[in-house]
């Protein structure tokens, strides 16, 4: 067979693979479908450590400072931390317990 002939004839045979290939990525192909169960649908959120949530929250309204300077029991600084959720701080029940702890430990 002549090498010209061989060129051909991989080429046809190329061909035929390539469309066999796109026909099976027609729209109106069967794919397998996902359980909505196996994919996630909402983010998974972490809460914050205490010394960001300390950050974030805390010092929208005071210096660094002046919360460094106060020290507390858990009594104590869950008094605070609730009268700033009273006065508009963003705290779930989560965030608020993780910042309690830390503050207590950090600044007892």
């Amino acid at each position: 067979m002549k090498k010209s002939n061989t060129i051909l004839l991989l080429i046809v045979l190329a061909s035929l693979v390539l469309a066999g290939t796109l026909s099976s990525c027609d729209s109106n192909s069967e794919t397998p479908s996902v359980a909505s169960s196996d994919v996630a649908t909402e983010p998974v959120l972490t809460t914050p450590d205490g010394n960001t949530l300390m950050q974030e929250q805390c010092t929208r309204c005071h210096t660094t400072g002046r919360i460094t300077s106060k020290s507390g029991s858990v009594e104590e600084w869950t008094t605070t931390v609730d009268r700033m959720i009273g006065k508009g701080a963003q705290l779930d029940a989560v965030a608020r317990d993780t910042l309690i702890q830390f503050l207590a430990q950090t600044y007892p």
